[in-house]
């Protein structure tokens, strides 16, 4: 049967035929029958430990039984006009993302694995808009009214949330089994896909009307980004529009106490987005040497609860503040501390190699001294674990505060080694204590983290930095130490490099620099191991993170305009993505390469005498 349609007319000459579209998104495989259709009707809400038919949840894992069958071919006679427009192509792209199902299932997974990482998105409100979502791909389109505004962010969100779920995938999860990412190929693959179409729905609907989730996608984003080796670029403020920094006006009274909580924990969820954003901000400044976006003065929001974030924000009254529980936002306000203090250095121009020294050291106690106001269940110094049962992150919380630390008294004590033997040695023993921390993170966190960048870029800074101080000033008691602890980091490095790129880049750096601490010890050069300078990749720009300008409100959301509804999504041709290689066949461009890493040699102090020890000329001879 020929699938077309004809326009009758005995007046005007036949117009061209319009085919109908009858493939499927992903393959073009033969669009089901009217009589499959009814295998795919709008089901009422299922558990997500539910095992779904093969009929329900379709091959690729899209919700084309609750969406595609309903709206996406509405109305084949579009004119071709229609195409043009960006609510079309919105469309095409939202109809990829997994059933809901599937999705609450993907929700989960990242609230068990990933969510203590970073710490990006509340389930009770994802949960809801997964809801709202559920409620608009079930509802035909001509009895649609209007979508809130946030919500088409909030599937570029999930889309990017997926990708970044697809890099900590365990195969042996159910949730593997529904996105196709039972190996590590097919992962990678499906999470550089739904990193692209994420991409892609941002560009669509611009940042003009951006809602708090679009600072939660960008969070997400920069985490993808750099666990694929991009990271160098600076990343513009994102939170000024939404005004996260300053403290909200005080709470509106009003009658119901439910929506007096609701107001409340929404203004914690804002709290909370902030002091994320403050944390990258200063990592960003202390790692690779950027300027600061964020004015630690211009700043005067108060900390959130430090209390698990509630299911059901209405119904939930907040800890007194000094009531200490285990919450998954400790590690989080930790951080904060500790980003602070990054301010606190750049502001006292404490950084500066004519620094008054004695503030520098007197600056060392006040970081040493953020321990001890800790809660014992989260000191990693004397840390009580009798909660460890029942808080299984508490452990993980207690090394990655400790290895954030180590990172800042190394960032400290950089400018001073050259002049002052107790900055080496506290250095060394930071530096030693952050290979240590990421050690202890690899094999508390699983086999399924190692893409993790902090894994591959803590450990080589840290042999860079710990190298320098033993080939430049060699001390017969330490150099042994340190000679063990690069050759720790090397093999931490090698074992990761096949899932983490940015230590593949790093493994003949850090094998050199052993060769030649090993080479020292033993009073001879170590010319028997020399390695082949690796092939440095060009920097490219991977993408900005740009500035939302909208204000976060309280206020219901307005529904989107009309040129977004369904009915309007017209006839446009379906995005293939199937035919985009996998991530891991493609060239990357890594920002942390080899050059990169020999550039870091460079930050260290002018009066260090690097060359002829450990400089770039010399580094592959």
């Amino acid at each position: 049967m020929d699938n077309t349609t004809d326009t009758d007319s005995s007046s005007a000459p036949p117009l061209k035929r319009k085919r109908v579209v009858t493939a499927c998104l992903e393959c073009y495989r033969p669009q089901p029958t009217a009589l499959q259709f009814k295998q795919f009707e709008p089901h009422s809400p299922a558990s997500a430990e539910e095992d779904l038919p093969v009929s329900e949840a379709v091959s690729n894992g899209t919700a084309l039984s609750s969406f595609y069958d309903v709206h996406a071919f509405t109305d084949l006679k579009k004119t071709s006009s229609d195409q043009s427009k960006p609510c079309s192509k919105f469309w095409v792209f939202a109809a990829q993302l997994p059933d809901p199902r599937i999705m609450t299932i993907a929700f989960r997974y990242y609230f068990d694995e990933v969510h203590w990482r970073y710490n990006v998105g509340q389930k009770c409100y994802m949960d809801r808009q997964l809801e709202e979502w559920k409620v608009v791909i079930c509802t035909p389109a001509s009895r649609q009214t209007g979508i809130n505004k946030g919500l088409p962010y909030f599937v570029a969100f999930s889309f990017e949330l997926l990708a970044v779920i697809l890099q900590y995938m365990r195969p042996d999860r159910d949730i593997a089994r529904r996105l196709h990412a039972t190996d590590a190929k097919s992962a990678t693959h499906m999470s550089r896909r739904y990193h692209d179409i994420a991409s892609e729905l941002m560009l669509l609907l611009g940042r003009h009307n951006g809602t708090i989730a679009v600072v939660d996608y960008d969070l997400l984003r920069a985490s993808w980004l750099k666990n694929n080796g991009h990271g160098i670029e600076s990343w513009y403020a994102i939170s000024d529009g939404l005004n996260l920094h300053r403290e909200p006006r005080s709470l509106a009274k009003l009658h119901d106490s439910s929506e007096t909580l609701e107001q409340f924990w929404f203004q914690e969820y804002g709290r909370r987005v902030w002091i994320n954003l403050f944390c990258w901000d200063s990592g960003t400044a202390m790692n690779l040497g950027r300027p600061r976006m964020i004015n630690a003065k211009d700043c005067d929001i108060i900390l959130p609860v430090d209390q698990s974030f509630p299911d059901d924000p209405s119904q939930t009254v907040p800890n007194p503040k000094d009531e200490h529980t285990p919450s998954p936002l400790s590690l989080l306000l930790v951080r904060y501390s500790i980003a602070g203090k990054v301010h606190e250095i750049r502001e006292q121009g404490l950084d500066k190699q004519d620094a008054d020294y004695s503030s520098v050291w007197a600056f060392h106690g006040q970081l040493t001294n953020l321990l001890d106001g800790l809660p014992s269940y989260l000191n990693p110094i004397k840390p009580a674990t009798y909660l460890d049962s029942s808080f299984t992150y508490l452990p993980l919380h207690r090394e990655e505060a400790l290895s954030q630390l180590n990172l800042v008294i190394m960032e400290l004590h950089r400018p001073f080694i050259a002049t002052h033997p107790e900055s080496r040695d506290a250095a060394s023993k930071a530096a030693t204590g952050s290979i240590d921390n990421q050690k202890a993170l690899m094999e508390l966190s699983g086999r399924h983290h190692y893409i993790y960048f902090g894994f591959g870029f803590y450990t080589t800074n840290a042999a860079i930095m710990l190298s320098a101080i033993a080939l430049i000033y060699p001390d017969e008691n330490q150099v042994k130490i340190i000679e063990s602890k690069v050759q720790q980091a090397l093999s931490i490095v090698i074992e990761i490099q096949a899932a983490n790129i940015v230590a593949r880049a790093a493994v003949p750096v850090i094998q050199r620099l052993y060769d030649k601490i090993r080479g020292s010890s033993q009073g001879y050069s170590s010319g028997s191991t020399t390695l082949s300078s690796p092939q440095s990749v060009l920097s490219q720009n991977s993408g900005y993170i740009h500035m939302a300008t909208s204000s976060m409100d309280l206020a219901p959301v307005e529904p989107v305009g009309a040129e977004f509804m369904l009915e309007n999504a017209g006839d446009l041709a379906l995005q293939d993505f199937t035919a985009s290689p996998a991530w891991n066949d493609m060239s990357q461009i890594n920002d942390f390469d080899a050059t990169f890493w020999l550039d870091q040699l460079n930050r260290m102090p002018e009066n260090m005498p690097l060359d002829g020890v450990v400089g770039q000329n010399i580094m592959w001879q």
